[in-house]
């Protein structure tokens, strides 16, 4: 498969540029797309296939591992084996292919077509405006659930990461009382949102303009709330 060139033990902190093709599976592993992701290099060597590079990931338990074209020889990659993964910032390099364990639970995620970063747990509560900056900073911006199926799937994943409160991507700061998600749409007109009580714009007064859920059985329930109050979750999406 590979003559194995160099093989260097290291570990420290790098940066790593990712741009990858998705739908992409090697073994227990999947690529992502659009994004760098920045941990601890476990190991590094030359290969010739994708699937060498999977075997020397398995072989430490790693979350995950990149692949960076080489010009000599053209045929071989340089294969990044990562023993932990830190963060994430948006990327427009396409030399790099970066592999997750698609059984391992990440904070990255692939939803109806497109590149989701879901806000990291045990992270630090943010406002509304610091959760829309973060998403903004990643290349990212925040979900806006559309249907009753992407509802359902914010639902479900609030649960995965035991959010205890979630922002979601709507406010009435424009206009008191027209609540609008950030493309400008109406967040009230044919939206998916569960209010609690049942009550659309519930708990809305002049200081309370974004849009804030918990969890009640399952479902996101949402309310107006301080822009300025915190949260715990929140989900970004590659636009």
């Amino acid at each position: 498969m590979c003559l194995c060139q160099a093989w260097q033990s290291v570990a420290v902190a790098v940066g790593v540029v990712v741009r990858a093709v998705w739908a992409v599976e090697v073994n227990n592993y999947v690529a992502r797309t659009g994004i760098k992701f920045e941990g601890t290099l476990q190991h590094s060597v030359m290969v010739e296939t994708v699937i060498k590079c999977s075997g020397l990931c398995s072989a430490v338990s790693c979350p995950g591992f990149n692949l960076q074209q080489t010009t000599s020889p053209s045929t071989s990659v340089m294969c990044n084996v990562f023993s932990a993964v830190t963060s994430y910032t948006n990327s427009d390099d396409s030399t790099i292919t970066v592999y997750y364990d698609k059984d391992e639970t990440s904070d990255l995620f692939y939803y109806n077509g497109k590149d989701v970063l879901a806000y990291p747990k045990d992270a630090p509560s943010l406002t509304w405006a610091a959760a829309n900056e973060w998403c903004t900073n990643r290349g990212l911006q925040m979900f806006i659930p559309t249907s009753n199926t992407d509802y359902t799937w914010m639902s479900g994943l609030a649960a995965q990461f035991s959010y205890s409160h979630t922002w979601l991507a709507a406010t009435d700061l424009a206009n008191e009382g027209t609540l609008i998600w950030k493309d400008g749409t109406s967040a009230v007109t044919n939206s998916p949102i569960v209010w609690v009580s049942s009550k659309r714009m519930y708990g809305n007064s002049a200081s309370y303009d974004c849009l804030y859920a918990h969890l009640a059985s399952g479902v996101l329930e949402a309310h107006m709330a301080p822009c300025s109050s915190s949260a715990d979750g929140f989900v970004c999406v590659k636009s």
